[in-house]
C-alpha cells in the first residue's frame, strides 16, 4: 500500500508498505482523509523520528476490522475519525498517512452525517489537546455535561489557531466566559465561535488590559502558542491574587510568575502507552487514555437527521450514551429539582397523610462523632451511620453514657482510650474465601469460557435459593428452563435476541455479585462482565421503544442492575435505576392497555418487585416515594392478590411517619399506639412468638420509648409497659431473623441489614436496661414478665456483634456500624449489664 514514512529526517512516499497487523485494542481503518498538524513537520525538522516510522496524526475513514479488546461499539463500515501516534519510535506502525492504518479503538469518534471525512479529519488531535489543556491536566475546568453557572472567565491565548477555535467552543459549552487574543482581522471569526471578548495580541499592554477588563479576577489561562512572550502576556492578565491561578501550556513552557501554578501537557500521552521522543522517555499513563476515550465531539445540532447520533462516554456506566438521552436526563434533573423544592416547602406539606413531613432534613443523615476525631481508629474522623434511625438513637445513648459514668465514678473503658487497632479493622481489610472453579482465561471474549457448566448450574441454584424467594424477575418456568441447558451461558450467547437469553444474563449478573461479595472475590471480573452485558442492553435506544417483550426485558434488566447495586453498591445510581425502571414499567402498562392485553403474572411479578425494592430503599434512606404513596392509595395497583410482605412495608412507611409526628415527651396509652398497627399483625398475647412482619412494625414504635430520659436514669423505677415489652422482643426477633439469613448466605443487601441489625441491637439494650433499673411486675401483677438470665440478656448482644462483624467482612463501610456497636456495648456495660 502507499504510505508516507520518515527517511533521513524527510517525509517520503512509498508504495510497498505492508498493511499493519491488528492489535487487540486497535481498529484497522481504510483512510479517506488525513490532516496536517504542526507537530507532524516539527518532529521531522527536529530529527525526533526514526527512519521507517509511519507519519501523521489526524485521519478519517471507514472501519475494516475491530480488535477483540476494543470496548466501544464499532463494526466494519462505520465512519470514524481519530488521532494516531505518528512518528512513534516504539510502535512504527502507529501513523495516519497510509491507505490502511491501525488506531486505538476506544479513542475513535463516530462521524455524524452532518460532517464529511475532510471536516472530521481536522478535529481529533485538536479535541485531544483541548481535553488535556482545559479539563484533565491544565485548567481542570468543568466538563460540558456539568457546566458552570457563574460565568467564570478563562483566557485562551491564540483563539484563531485550529486548537484555539476548538478550545473556545468547548469552554462555552462548559459555561465559561471566554476571553481570547488574536489579530484584529480574526476578531469576527473568534466571536462567531463564541468568544465573549477579544484582545489584540500585538498590543504591548494586552496583558494589563485583560487584567483591568476582568477587574483583577482572572484565574485561568490556556496558552496555545506557548512561547516566552505569550507566557508573559498570560502572567500579566492573571489576577495579582495568585490563589487558584492556573497557567496551562504545552510541553515545558512555564509562567514567569512563580506564584502561579504552571501545567504543561503533551498530547502524545493520550494513548496511555510508553513512548520516547529523542532521549526523553514517557511512561504509560492509563488515566490519560481514559480521558482521551471519554471526550467526544461537541453535540451536533443535526443529531435528529444524523445516521450516527452524537454520543458521550459515561464514567459510571462505562459505555457510550446518546446526546438525546443526556437531554432527557437533564430534563429529569430539572423536574426532580422542582419536586425537591416543593417537598421542602413547608407550605406544601399540609396534608399529614402524604407521608412527606417525615422526611425532614434532620432525618436525611447523621454523622456520628464516636470519639475524639484526632484519635479515631477508623479511616475518617466521622463514622456515617445511614440516614437516620439507628444513628440518632446511638448518638442519644452515647451522650447519656458519657454523662452517667463521671457522675457515678465509673471510668471510661480502657479499650476506648487505647490506640490499638480494633478487631473490626482487621475484618474490613481481609478475609479468607474459597474459590469457585473458573477457567481463569480472561482473554477470551465469551462469558461461557470463563465459568465451567457445573459452576454455571451452581450459580443458578444459588440465585433460586437466595433471590427468587424475594424478587420474581423471571418467567414462571425460567429457573427450571435455565437448568435444562447444558451450558446456559453458551446458549444465551447463541440466542441473544430471545428474552430468555437476557434472563440468563440477569441471573448470572445477580448471582455473581452475591458470590463475589460473600464467597469468592475472584469472581469479580466475571461479575463485572455480566453487569456490562445488562448495561449494553438497556443503552440501546431501540430497546426503549420496541415491542412489548422488548420493553418488558428492558424494565427487567433495569431491575436487575438496581438489585446488583443493592448487593454491591458501586455505581451510586440505585435511585436513578429504579426511576428509569418505573418509567419503562409505565410504558409497558400503556402497551398492555392500548393493545387490550390482559394483565398477566409476569407483569404482576415485575410490579411487585419494583414496589418492594422502592419501598425498602425509601424506608432505608428516609425518602418520600411518590410511587409507594400512589400504590398505597390504589391498593397496590394490579397485583393478583394482597402480598403480606409488601403490605407490611407500606404500613411501615406510614407508621414511621406517624411516630415521627408524635410528641415523645407525652406518653400515649398503649391501646392508642397499638391501634396504629393493622389487626392481623398485632401481638394479642405476650409472651408469645412474634412474626418478622409484626416485629418490623412494632420496632418502628421504639422512639416513643427509647427517647425517654427516664429509661436512662439509674433506679428510676420506670418499668416498661406491655407495649415496650413487645417492642423489645421484636428487636430480638429481627436479630434472630438476620442471624438465620446470614448463616444461610441469604442476605441480599448488607448495608440495609447493617442498619436494621444495629437499630435492633440498640433497642434490645435499652429494653434490658429499663428492666434492670426498675422493679418489674407483670402488668400490675406480682410476677416478673421475664427472667433476666445472663443468656437471655447476652444472646442477642453477641448475635449483633457477630452479625456486624460478618457484614463488615463483606462490606468495608460496615466497619462504622461494627465499631460503633463495640463502643456502645463497652460504654453501657456498667450501666445496664
Amino acid at each position: 500500500m502507499k504510505a508516507v514514512v520518515s527517511r533521513s529526517g524527510r517525509a517520503i512516499l512509498v508504495g510497498d508498505r505492508p498493511i499493519p497487523e491488528l492489535r487487540d485494542d486497535f481498529v484497522l481503518i481504510k483512510t479517506v482523509s488525513v490532516a496536517l498538524n504542526p507537530t507532524d513537520w516539527k518532529h521531522l525538522d527536529n530529527n525526533l523520528v526514526n527512519d521507517g516510522c509511519l507519519l501523521g496524526c489526524d485521519f478519517a475513514g471507514e472501519v475494516v476490522e475491530v480488535g477483540e479488546a476494543v470496548t466501544k461499539t464499532l463494526q466494519p463500515g462505520d465512519r470514524v475519525a481519530g488521532v494516531a501516534h505518528g512518528g512513534n519510535t516504539v510502535q512504527p506502525e502507529d501513523g495516519a498517512y497510509a491507505e490502511y492504518i491501525v488506531a486505538k479503538g476506544d479513542m475513535l469518534i463516530k462521524i455524524p452525517s452532518s460532517l464529511d471525512f475532510d471536516q472530521a479529519a481536522t478535529l481529533p488531535l485538536g479535541v485531544a489537546t483541548v481535553m488535556q489543556g482545559l479539563y484533565q491536566k491544565g485548567l481542570k475546568m468543568s466538563l460540558p455535561d456539568v457546566p458552570v453557572t457563574n460565568g467564570t472567565s478563562v483566557l485562551i491565548y491564540g483563539g484563531a489557531t485550529a486548537t484555539g477555535a476548538l478550545g473556545i467552543q468547548f469552554a462555552k459549552l462548559s459555561g465559561y466566559t471566554v476571553l481570547t487574543t488574536t489579530s484584529p482581522k480574526h476578531f469576527d471569526y473568534v466571536k462567531s465561535l463564541g468568544a465573549d471578548k477579544v484582545f489584540d495580541y500585538k498590543d504591548p499592554s494586552v496583558g494589563r488590559t485583560i487584567r483591568s477588563y476582568t477587574g483583577n479576577t482572572l484565574k485561568l489561562a490556556w496558552d496555545i502558542v506557548s512561547n516566552p512572550e505569550s507566557a508573559r502576556v498570560c502572567a500579566d492578565a492573571l489576577s495579582s491574587d495568585s490563589s487558584g491561578c492556573r497557567y496551562a501550556c504545552f510541553l515545558a513552557n512555564r509562567s514567569p510568575r512563580e506564584d502561579v501554578e504552571s501545567v504543561g501537557s503533551n498530547m502524545y500521552t493520550a494513548w496511555g502507552e510508553y513512548f520516547t521522543v529523542g532521549s526523553l522517555e514517557y511512561p504509560a499513563n492509563e488515566q490519560d487514555l481514559q480521558w482521551a476515550c471519554d471526550l467526544q465531539l461537541p453535540a451536533c445540532k443535526n443529531c435528529s437527521i444524523a445516521d450516527v447520533e452524537c454520543t458521550f462516554w459515561d464514567h459510571y456506566l462505562r459505555q457510550e450514551i446518546s446526546s438525546s438521552h443526556l437531554h432527557l436526563l437533564r430534563q429529569k434533573k430539572r423536574r426532580l429539582e422542582l419536586e425537591i423544592e416543593q417537598a421542602t416547602d413547608r407550605t406544601n406539606c399540609q396534608d399529614s397523610s402524604s407521608g412527606q413531613q417525615f422526611y425532614e432534613t434532620q432525618e436525611q443523615g447523621l454523622h456520628l462523632n464516636v470519639s475524639d476525631g484526632d484519635n479515631l481508629n477508623s479511616p475518617s474522623q466521622l463514622a456515617y451511620l445511614g440516614p437516620g434511625s439507628s444513628s440518632h438513637l446511638l448518638n442519644h445513648l452515647l451522650k447519656k453514657s458519657i454523662y452517667y459514668r463521671p457522675e457515678n465514678g465509673t471510668p471510661i473503658p480502657e479499650r476506648l482510650l487505647s490506640t490499638k487497632t480494633s478487631k473490626v479493622d482487621e475484618l474490613a481489610r481481609s478475609r479468607h474465601v474459597f474459590s469457585f472453579p473458573t477457567t481463569g482465561d480472561l482473554r477470551k471474549v465469551e462469558l461461557h469460557s470463563l465459568v465451567t457448566p457445573s459452576t454455571q448450574k451452581a450459580m443458578i441454584e444459588h440465585y433460586m435459593k437466595v433471590v427468587s424467594q424475594e424478587y420474581s424477575l423471571l418467567h414462571l418456568d425460567g429457573d427450571s428452563a435455565m437448568l435444562a441447558h447444558e451450558n446456559p451461558l453458551r446458549w444465551s450467547t447463541l440466542n441473544k435476541d430471545i428474552p430468555a437469553a437476557l434472563e440468563i444474563s440477569l441471573v448470572f449478573a445477580i448471582s455473581s455479585a452475591l458470590i463475589t461479595r460473600d464467597l469468592d472475590q475472584t469472581m469479580s471480573n466475571f461479575s463485572s462482565r455480566c453487569i456490562e452485558d445488562l448495561q449494553r442492553f438497556i443503552s440501546k435506544p431501540e430497546n426503549h421503544h420496541g415491542s412489548l417483550d422488548t420493553i418488558k426485558s428492558s424494565c427487567t434488566a433495569l431491575c436487575g442492575l438496581a438489585l446488583c447495586d443493592m448487593i454491591r453498591p458501586s455505581s451510586g445510581q440505585l435511585w436513578d435505576l429504579l426511576g428509569r425502571a418505573w418509567t419503562m414499567f409505565e410504558d409497558l402498562r400503556d402497551q398492555y392497555q392500548s393493545r387490550g392485553i390482559a394483565i398477566d403474572r409476569d407483569f404482576q411479578n415485575l410490579e411487585y418487585t419494583l414496589l418492594k425494592m422502592e419501598s425498602m430503599i425509601a424506608i432505608h434512606f428516609r425518602r418520600y416515594s411518590a410511587f409507594c404513596a400512589m400504590y398505597a392509595r390504589s391498593a397496590y395497583g394490579t397485583l393478583l392478590a394482597p402480598n403480606p410482605s409488601l403490605e407490611t412495608l407500606s404500613v411501615l412507611i406510614s407508621l414511621r411517619n406517624e411516630v415521627h409526628r408524635m410528641d415523645y415527651s407525652f406518653q400515649q396509652p398503649d391501646e392508642v399506639l397499638e391501634n396504629l398497627i393493622p389487626g392481623p399483625l398485632q401481638v394479642r398475647a405476650f409472651p408469645s412468638t412474634i412474626s418478622v412482619d409484626s416485629a418490623r412494625l412494632y420496632i418502628a414504635l421504639h422512639p416513643l420509648f427509647t427517647a425517654s430520659d427516664a429509661l436512662h436514669q439509674p433506679n428510676s423505677g420506670a418499668f416498661p409497659s406491655r407495649l415496650f415489652h413487645i417492642v423489645g422482643n421484636s428487636a430480638c426477633t429481627i436479630i434472630n431473623h438476620y442471624a438465620l439469613l446470614n448463616e444461610e448466605n441469604k442476605i441480599i443487601c448488607v448495608w440495609m441489614a447493617a442498619e436494621q441489625v444495629l437499630e435492633a441491637g440498640l433497642v434490645w439494650a435499652v429494653y434490658i436496661m429499663s428492666q434492670r433499673q426498675s422493679t418489674p411486675t407483670a402488668f400490675g401483677g406480682n410476677q416478673p414478665v421475664v427472667q433476666l438470665s445472663p443468656s437471655f440478656i447476652m444472646d442477642p448482644i453477641i448475635k449483633v456483634s457477630t452479625l456486624l462483624a460478618s457484614l463488615t467482612a463483606r462490606w468495608r463501610n460496615g466497619s462504622a456500624y461494627a465499631q460503633s456497636w463495640e463502643i456502645f456495648v463497652q460504654m453501657f456495660w456498667g450501666m445496664a449489664f
